[in-house]
């Protein structure tokens, strides 16, 4: 049997004879002919599963090429499917700064969130202690009401001296011996 599939130069493969219907090893022609080179098994590793691999991830290899210079040509990539990788290339960019954007918003938006917070507090602490000062200075038991009725009692007794003293400090001259 003759075996000849252009562009195929060799066929590897593990040495383990596989059978088919009519063939007890499906490889034996092409040992035959010189285009078979052996290869080791790997436990756990799947030749089936490499390609598969290879074949779902294409459009992945394909746009990392792309992006690291390679020419579509050269990964024989046709002109639609280079253009759907460049635009896939640059919503992936986009959605990257769009994420980095909303992290930092969210960082601000923490960071404002913790400083009105603060704020909020010293606030209500300032408000407090405002409060409590004035009630303390103008309240009913306040120091204001203390030394406002002392005032009142003084002036009330001695409405002649507060005369005699504000008018000395306006007109010197009237009442010298006051001074």
């Amino acid at each position: 049997m003759s075996f000849h599939v252009p562009q195929i130069d060799f066929v590897a493969h593990d040495d383990i004879p596989y059978s088919s219907a009519g063939s007890e090893d499906v490889y034996k022609h092409i040992k035959e002919a010189g285009m078979f080179v052996p290869t080791q098994r790997t436990e756990g590793i799947s030749t089936s599963d490499l390609i598969t691999r290879i074949v779902r991830d294409y459009d992945v290899y394909a746009r990392r090429n792309l992006q690291r210079g390679y020419t579509a040509k050269e990964l024989n990539v046709s002109y639609i499917n280079e253009k759907k990788y460049r635009l896939q290339n640059q919503v992936d960019r986009m959605k990257e700064k769009v994420r980095t954007v909303e992290e930092k918003s969210k960082h601000f938006v923490y960071r404002v969130e913790e400083k009105s917070a603060d704020l909020i507090q010293k606030w209500e602490e300032k408000s407090r202690e405002f409060i409590g000062n004035f009630l303390e200075l103008f309240g009913p038991d306040g120091t204001w009401v203390s030394y406002s009725s002392l005032i009142k009692d003084l002036l009330q007794s001695i409405p002649t001296l507060w005369f005699f003293y504000f008018y000395s400090s306006t007109r010197c001259e009237y009442f010298p011996h006051l001074l």
